[in-house]
């Protein structure tokens, strides 16, 4: 771990108390309790809760003390949604707590929102510690962050400037490749860090697979390009099957994407557990230029595609 992260873990849960000129908190930096049932998680969470020790741990702590630090919400929906605390929250209730502390934050839009929920993650338990796809979604918004330079490099400064420390960011970005810099950061490739990123596009059963390494890393990096319906194909005939698929597969249903039906996904993966002999691979015809621009010159590629099929169905039902 860098420097950096190693340093952003001094700053503890000084996020929850962050206040800048955009946004603001309740006033005065209010601490008020309330019912656990009026807290709802924040929507797209990607951070697992605790579990086993380390859960019991907290809630012992939490039965003895109480909770400490106040659980960081918003305002969404009408709901009060929380940024930082779903392990204190969860540890209360299991300790039988009916009420706990917050703060609610005003005015966030829905980056910032996120990047509360990345940030104080990475505080507490540090990216090592992470799974597969929280990492991914760590990355996500630190790439982010680089690119747009803009409110996530605030919040960050902020929490050092608050800790003391020297500030980790947005100086040596500028002397780095936007995604080397980043992957310099997390000790890994920038080749690493593209793939990983990639876990961000898979639908959550497939993220879930990389997190328990039931699928083999250039798989899931083909599978991500997929649209999520077709991923989800994909996932219900894997898991019906039981099997794992290869890279060489991931890859075949990518390149076919948009010819590639559920029947295909599930004779192909049938096929493969069943010892028979391998379909031939889908093949690509490409028209000719002069073709092209004689019928679909002013049309758009999906528009073409739809023309085509309905061509070919026509064909083939009056030869």
């Amino acid at each position: 771990m860098s420097k950096g992260l190693e340093k952003r873990k001094l700053a503890s849960d000084v996020l929850d108390y962050l206040d800048d000129d955009s946004v603001s908190v309740s006033k005065d930096n209010e601490v008020k309790k309330v019912p656990v049932d009026q807290l709802v998680p924040f929507h797209n969470h990607p951070f697992k809760l605790y579990e086993g020790q380390r859960l019991d741990d907290m809630v012992e702590s939490i039965r003895e003390h109480g909770i400490m630090i106040p659980i960081l919400v918003r305002m969404y929906k009408g709901k009060l949604e929380i940024l930082s605390g779903h392990n204190r929250l969860n540890a209360a209730i299991l300790a039988g707590f009916t009420e706990v502390p917050v703060i609610e934050k005003i005015g966030l839009n829905e980056k910032e929102a996120y990047t509360y929920v990345i940030e104080t993650n990475l505080i507490q338990r540090g990216f090592s510690e992470l799974l597969p796809s929280e990492q991914a979604a760590a990355l996500e918004i630190e790439y982010d962050r680089v690119i747009s330079q803009g409110k996530r490099n605030d919040i960050i400064r902020e929490i050092e400037k608050m800790s003391g420390i020297e500030s980790t960011s947005g100086q040596s970005d500028q002397k780095l490749d936007k995604r080397d810099a980043i992957s310099s950061e997390y000790g890994m490739s920038g080749s690493k860090m593209a793939r990983m990123l990639r876990i961000n596009h898979m639908v959550q059963p497939f993220k879930d697979m990389v997190d328990n390494n039931a699928i083999a890393k250039g798989a899931y990096f083909h599978i991500s390009f997929l649209p999520e319906e077709k991923q989800l194909w994909v996932y219900k005939a894997v898991s019906e099957y039981g099997y794992k698929i290869s890279e060489d597969i991931a890859k075949m249903f990518r390149e076919n994407d948009e010819t590639l039906t559920e029947q295909y996904v599930n004779d192909t993966i049938d096929d493969l557990v069943n010892g028979k002999k391998q379909e031939k691979k889908f093949q690509s015809v490409k028209l000719g230029t002069a073709v092209y621009h004689k019928y679909f010159h002013d049309v758009e590629p999906k528009e073409a595609v739809s023309i085509i099929e309905k061509a070919l169905e026509m064909y083939f039902t009056n030869k």
